[in-house]
């Protein structure tokens, strides 16, 4: 066992002794991705902040920070082995500084003595500066993405989560669990400040120590938390990462202030300014649920019909809308059913409701209910209010999302670009207002 870790140790303090090759190439690798990347920033913040949906834009943004301290870095970091490697090559020529040679003044002497000392030590702390910049830009870049990752995660619990629970009995369990996630976010970003304070504190560490682990884990950082506690176990690490706090802050404020006027006569891609959603048509979308409506496609030919799909969600605020519309209408009176993990193989699929509604009534209540859901709709082609649409009941294939599907027909349209004009009614006390506009593009050929 010891000889084998003394071989390691071995393999490893050669390494060291060569690592200095490898980070010039790194580095300079690295610049040239980074400089070829800027460029494509502006662009890829835009796409993300005029996205529908999932807000991915701050992930995108922290780049901007990140590519700064990661350039400012490497730069200064190649600048000063270019340094180390000059003071290497004149040290063949000259081993030490001759001070006896220049016959200076006593306090001259003494202080250059004291101050510049011999010219070894000199390229020790070269030595030791390049190698702590360069693996502290790339802990501090990894600490960055981990801290994007974690709020990514928050996001997509915060943004799916109640999507997939609208109105549920396990929305409580998502608002505590994203209030456990933003404490864990909000302790580790304090320790992180203090370098450990938090986990030095005997009574609070106890407390902290699960806020800690989620973190961790969901954060990916346990990939490089042995190159964070190595660099802050001695006193040089600790005290670089002190100095570099502020100077990441700078960067952070500096990428932040940074702005790009690009498209300054193109408005943001949003419902409603003459832009192609994808997500409004089935034939460009991609992996998403369907928001509010839906068609079949952009490009339309003669004789095709407008295959116009409206989701209706199901939540308390949908069903009171309906009831405001309909005061006559009654439930299904649906059986309620729990999910059990551990119990899956045993799903009741029974229903009651055939036994006590004849099929007359069915069809009775059928009608009524899809009359009554097509009223919190209103259509319109070109400002043109499209009356005595039928519609039918429909799961669309996307991703099983139920609403009610109809038919436009378009052959009295001229060739060309039109608008479809959705208006959702919304309820509002006892006044029915059409509070939400959505408006589709598409062209005739």
């Amino acid at each position: 066992m010891n000889e084998n870790k003394s071989t390691i140790q071995s393999w490893l303090d050669k390494l060291q002794q060569d690592s200095w090759q490898l980070e010039l190439i790194i580095s300079s690798i690295l610049l040239f991705i980074i400089n070829s990347f800027d460029d494509k920033v502006p662009d890829l913040i835009m796409k993300y902040q005029s996205s529908e949906g999932f807000n991915f834009a701050f992930v995108v943004a922290i780049i901007v920070p990140i590519l700064l301290f990661l350039k400012s870095n490497l730069i200064v970091h190649i600048f000063l082995r270019g340094l180390w490697i000059g003071c290497i090559g004149l040290r063949s020529i000259s081993t030490d500084i001759r001070y006896e040679s220049f016959d200076y003044g006593h306090k001259f002497d003494r202080f250059l003595k004291n101050n510049v000392g011999s010219f070894d030590d000199y390229i020790q702390k070269l030595e030791s500066i390049c190698s702590i910049i360069f693996s502290y830009s790339f802990l501090m870049a990894f600490h960055f993405f981990s801290f994007s990752f974690f709020i990514t995660i928050f996001q997509s619990l915060n943004f799916f989560g109640w999507q997939i629970l609208n109105n549920s009995i396990l929305e409580p369990v998502l608002n505590i669990l994203l209030i456990v996630l933003t404490i864990s976010a909000i302790l580790n970003f304090i320790d992180f400040l203090t370098i450990g304070e938090l986990k030095k504190a005997k009574k609070f560490s106890s407390v902290y120590y699960p806020f800690y682990k989620i973190y961790n884990t969901l954060s990916l950082s346990f990939l490089y938390r042995p190159i964070h506690y190595n660099f802050i176990s001695t006193k040089l690490g600790r005290t670089y990462m002190l100095l570099m706090l502020p100077y990441m802050f700078l960067l952070a404020f500096v990428g932040n202030a940074i702005d790009y006027k690009k498209y300054i006569y193109i408005p943001k891609k949003e419902d409603r300014s003459n832009w192609v959603i994808e997500n409004y048509y089935d034939s460009l979308r991609d992996k998403s649920l369907i928001k509010d409506a839906s068609i079949n496609k952009l490009f339309f030919e003669e004789n095709e019909t407008i295959k116009l799909f409206l989701r209706v969600n199901d939540n308390e605020k949908t069903n009171a809308l309906i009831k405001s519309l309909c005061p006559e209408i009654t439930s299904y009176d649906r059986q309620p059913y729990t999910i059990r993990p551990f119990n899956t193989l045993r799903v009741s699929t029974n229903d009651d409701y055939y036994e006590k509604v004849s099929p007359e009534i069915h069809r009775s209540k059928v009608e009524t209910s899809i009359d009554c859901i097509s009223k919190m709709y209103e259509i319109a082609i070109d400002d043109n209010i499209l009356d005595a649409l039928d519609y039918v009941f429909y799961q669309h294939p996307n991703a099983s999302e139920k609403g009610i599907l109809t038919g436009i027909n378009i052959n009295n349209l001229p060739k060309g670009k039109h608008t479809l004009s959705i208006y959702i009614k919304t309820s509002k006390e006892k006044n029915l207002k059409k509070d939400k506009i959505i408006e589709i593009p598409f062209f005739k050929n």
